[in-house]
């Protein structure tokens, strides 16, 4: 039987305005606002999580870094994909499910349980 960690927490969420788009990301690479991605103080880079909102999710990567006033800042495509960009802030589940992340990013880490200080 496998089993699976799965932490789900309620976030403040917003969206990357157009201004960063090209910009380079803690992750070293060009922020695309067209990409599923995701800046976060709360998750190592590299992490996928999934965001929900209603009955709408996306699935994004975490890429780059946000300030504490903010829990999940997503690329504007991402955002589009959950919630009109005319909110701007949302209340959303972050999904963190340890089947998401990449064999390396589990070596790396090791325990997610760990990683967030509940």
């Amino acid at each position: 039987m496998t089993t699976s960690t799965v932490i789900i927490i309620l976030a403040s969420v917003t969206f990357y305005s157009e201004a960063h788009h090209g910009k380079t990301m803690a992750n070293g690479h060009p922020f695309d606002m067209t990409a599923m991605t995701a800046a976060t103080y709360l998750y190592p880079l590299g992490t996928e999580l999934v965001v929900k909102y209603g009955d709408k999710q996306v699935q994004v990567i975490v890429t780059d870094r946000c300030d504490e006033l903010t829990d999940l800042d997503l690329s504007k495509a991402s955002f589009a994909h959950i919630a009109d960009l005319d909110t701007g802030r949302i209340q959303a589940e972050v999904i963190f499910d340890v089947n998401l992340q990449t064999n390396s990013w589990r070596e790396k880490y090791g325990d997610p349980v760990d990683l967030i200080d509940l």
